[in-house]
């Protein structure tokens, strides 16, 4: 089994130690949203159960690919990656649109606002949950490489954005708690799951086409197709010549099978050499490709008298 580097290590162990801090954190905060009836940490427990699964999803996958746990996936696990986002996608939409609809609701129907007490007890805990996104992104930070994961980006994101708006809903909670003026109060809660709620929209609207397209295989564009055959045409000369190209896309990348007719007086290693440079040539040529070289010697045979 591959030892993890004490890069990748640390990388895991950063993601750990939010993902438990995160955890401690949502049972605080709907505790107090049960409790208490702010809107704005309603808003955030929702969201944070939902990224939460997302954190331990991904953590989990960069656990095993730094231990090299997934290779026996000969196309990796990139459809069982979109189909949890998919899913963690529609879920933050439908909960970001529920919110959003009960925030209203309470402003045209039942403008009362939550005691100060109340607020000022959010505030407590969102100041908490600040400082934990605050630490965890810096500790995420001190980390970071330039040639770190997919994986491991997202998650950073994901925690730069936390940060952020938890630096939004301090603003909103403490002004909430410190206003004598209820309908302020009711605003200001109103506007800090309004933004959570904006946030979740965008985000499981993003994660749902992003991810949707990516489950499904599509053609590879004619152009692109044309240039993949051009490119193999050209590296191969007049030695050979291409029986078929079957392209598919997937995900980021174009998946391409090409069939070459070859001569069966050649040895394994001429044939080796030629099309390594057939293969050379087109990654060079062309980004995001999976290529795959096959040969045959049928159609020439049949040509034979």
């Amino acid at each position: 089994m591959h030892t993890p580097s004490s890069n990748e290590i640390s990388k895991e162990r950063a993601i750990a130690a939010a993902c438990i801090a995160d955890i401690f954190m949502l049972s605080a905060q709907v505790t107090v949203a049960l409790s208490t009836g702010t809107l704005t940490m309603l808003a955030e427990a929702v969201r944070g159960s939902l990224m939460l699964i997302v954190e331990i999803f991904s953590l989990a996958i960069l656990h095993a690919v730094h231990r090299n746990k997934l290779q026996h996936f000969q196309f990796g696990i990139g459809k069982i990656e979109q189909f949890i986002w998919l899913l963690i996608g529609v879920a933050l939409l439908i909960s970001g649109l529920w919110l959003g609809q009960v925030g209203i609701s309470r402003l045209l129907e039942e403008p009362i606002a939550p005691s100060p007490l109340a607020l000022a007890i959010s505030a407590t805990i969102n100041a908490i949950n600040l400082l934990i996104n605050g630490f965890a992104w810096y500790a995420m930070l001190s980390t970071r490489k330039g040639d770190d994961s997919d994986i491991f980006r997202a998650q950073f994101r994901t925690r730069t954005v936390k940060t952020l708006s938890s630096i939004f809903l301090q603003i909103t909670l403490t002004i909430a708690a410190l206003t004598n003026d209820s309908l302020i109060a009711l605003i200001m809660d109103t506007t800090g799951a309004g933004v959570v709620s904006l946030y979740m929209i965008i985000s499981g609207f993003s994660m749902a086409a992003h991810s949707f397209p990516h489950l499904l295989d599509s053609p590879v564009s004619t152009r692109r197709h044309n240039k993949i055959s051009s490119i193999t045409q050209k590296a191969l000369g007049n030695t050979f010549d291409i029986s078929k190209i079957r392209t598919r896309q997937s995900g980021r990348y174009d998946h391409v099978e090409i069939t070459i007719m070859v001569s069966d007086q050649l040895t394994g290693e001429q044939i080796k050499k030629q099309f390594s440079g057939v293969k050379s040539a087109i990654e060079k040529e062309i980004e995001n490709i999976d290529l795959c070289i096959a040969i045959t010697t049928e159609n020439l045979s049949s040509q034979k008298p």
